[in-house]
């Protein structure tokens, strides 16, 4: 079997008993963001808060606007056990974290980051 090529970078989300991760960073050129959610003990779901650029201090839900209708999208509900993959263009650039609606155990998220080429 091949193995296949892949451009990319892969950095980590870690959860220390919080319930907000460690943060990750998404670089200009990124093309897609897959978020590799392991098996969790409870069902619980995600969302991902972007850093205020501004103040470095401030954390905001993140959301995705969509031209065609003008409607915007939380990227929230983000189960456990399972690949989500969002497209640059949603998420867009800057410094992220997930965050768990409790306190959640300690685990570590891989993040992939594509780059477009």
């Amino acid at each position: 079997m091949a193995n296949p090529v892949w451009d990319g970078m892969v950095t980590y989300a870690v959860f220390s008993g919080a319930t907000t991760s460690s943060s990750f960073n998404v670089p200009k050129g990124a093309g897609a963001i897959t978020i590799i959610m392991p098996t969790m003990t409870t069902d619980t779901t995600y969302a991902i808060h972007g850093l205020n650029p501004q103040d470095k201090s401030t954390w905001s839900q993140v959301f995705a606007y969509d031209p065609g209708d003008g409607s915007s999208q939380s990227l929230s509900g983000i189960p456990h056990a399972q690949y989500t993959v969002f497209p640059a263009s949603a998420l867009g650039l800057g410094t992220f974290r997930l965050v768990a609606p409790a306190t959640a155990q300690t685990l570590t998220v891989t993040i992939l980051i594509d780059r477009i080429l």
